[in-house]
């Protein structure tokens, strides 16, 4: 295990392949720190980019992206307490309140390093725990597969934000947009409406692009941008120094014990698929302020509370690795398009991935190591130009941002159609937001959709259409079991907290 991961760091730090990385970070820290811009969206506008590069470039310009995207949230959420990112939400309770005190070169300095270990503590376990998954999930058979699918897509589902209702219809149009297409099976057409561009299916850039891409911009088209220009104008934000940087380090050790709380809460929620660095955040402040000695400071500057949120959603970065790069299965909507990638190169996420490509998993281990470094260095030596960044009219960036969608669905098959399949999607998403419907089922549900059906009529050809056969199999019960109880539990702990930020 050593060996491989010196040789995917060696590799990935190669100046080649490193100057992607850090252009990686850098454009993620800008779009993470610009409100209503978030890391989903550049990193599905750069995916087209990714066609022409070689696979170890690629997967590290979105790795950087990754990383950078969550951390950089954070720094308008304390300097203006305007959340660059959903997943920041938190860290406005108590991060803004010490730039009200004076201390926001200090808080930022702190959240920084708090983000270093949390992503460098959720690597780690992604190193250690995602190699000997893979080696259990290689006793998987068709029915394992279509039952780890299902699984998946019943957390997604059940655990999303609004009501149940709205989460089943969700998954329910995602799979119905999976099925369009060929019949994976007997090679027939289905579900096309006699029109020959959808005879392959809907593509996943169209897909993705519209959902994630178009759809945030249009909705945020109409959002005030007065309270971000009037905030970061009035922000008396330090510039990060040596000495801010010492006193925030001299915090870490009485914040040790809300570290390691808030770390294997981010790591757990990364590893469900579906939920995100948002929820990992609020259920990490939570859960500092249960174990608090003094909760009642909590919203009122407390480093205990920032610490809370700041560790979880950046320890939930290496969570969601893991079932993405061991199962195919992604942990976020970040991870979606990082798997995305992998299959556009050829790919294919899962358990053979650790024998057919082993530097390419090795490296994403590598950059979850590496990209945090470059992070807090770059972040820290540009708080000052990055607020007054965010302080210009974000609308300005619309009109780019929609031509990159336009150009990137055209790129996915040099087809006008997919263009606007990809209009009619970002029109679907600005729906499902202003009905308060969630989109990663649906988008969920539409990548896992194949692999279920697929797995599982295969399945029942091993069994020979007697699906009961599946229970003598000792993996399948052992899974169905590890499946029920991580339902049951992620239920109960989802249900203790809000995840949605307070008036």
């Amino acid at each position: 295990m050593s060996g491989e991961l010196f040789g995917a760091l060696a590799a990935i730090l190669a100046p080649h392949v490193f100057i992607y990385l850090v252009v990686g970070v850098v454009l993620g820290l800008i779009v993470g720190a610009l409100p209503g811009l978030t890391a989903t969206m550049a990193m599905i506008i750069l995916l087209p980019v990714t066609y022409s590069l070689p696979t170890l470039e690629s997967i590290q310009l979105l790795m950087g992206v990754f990383v950078a995207g969550i951390t950089a949230g954070s720094i308008t959420a304390i300097a203006i307490g305007i959340p660059g990112t959903p997943a920041s939400a938190a860290t406005v309770l108590d991060g803004h309140k010490l730039t009200l005190m004076g201390r926001s070169g200090e808080a930022i300095s702190l959240m920084f390093l708090l983000n270093l270990i949390g992503n460098v503590l959720g690597a780690l376990v992604c190193i250690m725990v995602a190699p000997q998954l893979a080696v259990f999930a290689l006793k998987f058979g068709p029915p394992e597969y279509a039952l780890l699918a299902l699984i998946g897509m019943s957390l997604v589902i059940s655990l999303s934000n609004t009501s149940l209702l709205k989460g089943l219809t969700a998954g329910a149009i995602g799979m119905a947009i999976a099925l369009v297409g060929v019949d994976p099976m007997t090679g027939g057409a289905r579900f096309n409406m006699g029109v020959s561009d959808l005879a392959g299916g809907i593509g996943y850039g169209a897909v993705m692009i519209g959902l994630f891409g178009l759809a945030e911009v249009l909705s945020g088209i109409g959002a005030k941008q007065s309270d971000v220009f009037t905030a970061a104008r009035k922000a008396d934000v330090e510039a990060a120094s040596l000495t801010h940087l010492r006193r925030a380090a001299a915090h870490l050790w009485p914040l040790r014990w809300t570290i390691m709380r808030s770390a294997p809460i981010g790591i757990f929620i990364g590893a469900l698929p579906g939920l995100g660095s948002d929820i990992a955040a609020w259920l990490g402040y939570d859960m500092s302020k249960r174990f608090a000695k003094k909760p009642e400071e909590f919203g009122k500057g407390s480093l205990e509370g920032l610490a809370g949120c700041e560790v979880a959603k950046s320890a939930e970065d290496g969570g969601a690795i893991i079932p993405t790069v061991t199962f195919g299965i992604p942990g976020d909507s970040q991870t979606v398009v990082i798997l995305g990638a992998l299959m556009l190169h050829g790919v294919r996420p899962g358990p053979m991935l650790f024998q057919q490509h082993s530097l390419v998993v090795w490296s994403i281990f590598a950059a979850l190591l590496v990209a945090p470094f470059v992070t807090a260095a770059l972040g820290l030596l540009t708080v000052r130009p990055t607020v007054w960044l965010v302080s210009r009219p974000t609308h300005l960036l619309y009109p780019a941002v929609v031509m990159f969608c336009i150009v990137g669905a055209f790129a996915y098959s040099n087809t006008v159609f997919d263009v606007w399949m990809m209009l009619a999607f970002g029109a679907l998403g600005i729906a499902m937001k202003l009905l308060d419907y969630p989109i990663v089922p649906l988008v969920l549900t539409y990548i896992l959709t194949p692999l279920m059906e697929s797995e599982f009529r295969r399945g029942l050809m091993l069994v020979h259409n007697n699906p009961l056969e599946f229970f003598t199999r000792p993996v399948f019960v052992i899974l169905l079991i590890v499946g029920v109880v991580a339902f049951l539990s992620a239920s109960n702990v989802f249900s203790r907290v809000s995840v949605k930020p307070p008036d």
